[in-house]
């Protein structure tokens, strides 16, 4: 199994750098999704290890709470309702012979709305944010954010 970091958009928001959050927090997330799945294939385990740490690992490094009231994995196609307003993109991906699962995590900004466009299962998602600022709808996997 290979887990990479492939990108990182990152740009410094109050004087605190996504470029030192995110990558510290992805690696921690890596080193556990390797203890799990020591085989040669991204298996359920690993990629829900991802999806369901990594958001709880950005959201304890955020850089600006009332900025990004969300953190959010996925690993499927996606849309915001307003294209611009996230922060800290990174592209990951776990592979083993003949198989990578790309996922994308990002800070969420508001007001927004990040829509699921597949499975919002826990293989596929993770997210993690403030409940008095955002809510998650369950059967459609959407996040909606407010000021």
């Amino acid at each position: 199994m290979r887990v990479s970091m492939i990108a990182l958009a990152a740009c410094c928001i109050g004087g605190a750098s996504l470029a030192t959050a995110l990558p510290s927090s992805l690696g921690a997330t890596l080193n556990g999704v390797r203890s799990i799945n020591q085989q040669q294939e991204p298996k359920p385990e690993a990629r829900k290890t991802f999806t369901q740490q990594q958001p709880e690992l950005m959201w304890t490094r955020n850089p600006d709470y009332a900025k990004f009231p969300a953190a959010a994995c996925y690993g499927l196609g996606y849309r915001l309702a307003n294209e611009t307003a996230f922060d800290g993109l990174i592209h990951a991906n776990i592979s083993g012979p003949g198989k990578e699962e790309n996922y994308d995590c990002l800070y969420l900004e508001a007001p927004n709305q990040f829509f699921t466009n597949d499975d919002g299962g826990s293989l596929n998602l993770g997210v993690a944010f403030d409940p008095t600022r955002c809510s998650f709808d369950s059967e459609t996997a959407d996040l909606t954010c407010t000021h």
